[in-house]
C-alpha cells in the first residue's frame, strides 16, 4: 500500500556495466533458492568514479539496453517483486561530501 516497504526483504543488486551475465547468473541463483516472490531492486546508478575510468570494464554508465534486458529476463525469470530505476539515477544519487547537504533529491 502506498508503495512504502514497512517490513520483509528487498534484495538489491547494482549492475554494473559489461557484467551482465554476472547479474543474469543472480538473478537465476535467486530463483533456485526460492526467492521469486522476495521484492528485488535491480540498480542502474552506477557511475564510474576515480580510478573506474582507468578500466575498460567498468569506465561507463550501464547502457538503456543493457540494463532493460537484465529488467525483462528477470521478468521472464517469473520474478513478481521487482523495484527498477530511472537512467538517471546514476546522477541523482551520486553525492557531492563538498555540500552541506550530499544529496539532492
Amino acid at each position: 500500500k502506498n508503495k512504502i516497504a514497512k517490513s520483509g526483504i528487498i534484495i538489491r543488486h547494482l549492475i554494473l556495466p559489461n557484467n551482465q551475465s554476472d547479474s543474469y547468473d543472480i538473478l537465476i541463483e535467486l530463483k533456485e533458492r526460492g526467492f521469486l516472490k522476495t521484492t528485488i531492486s535491480l540498480m542502474s546508478q552506477y557511475n564510474p568514479e576515480f580510478r573506474a575510468k582507468d578500466f575498460n570494464d567498468i569506465n561507463r554508465k550501464l547502457y538503456f539496453k543493457e540494463y532493460n534486458d537484465l529488467i525483462n529476463y528477470a521478468l521472464d525469470l517469473g520474478f513478481e517483486n521487482i523495484l527498477s530505476q530511472e537512467m538517471e539515477s546514476s546522477e541523482t544519487y551520486l553525492p557531492d561530501f563538498t555540500r552541506e547537504i550530499p544529496f539532492q533529491f
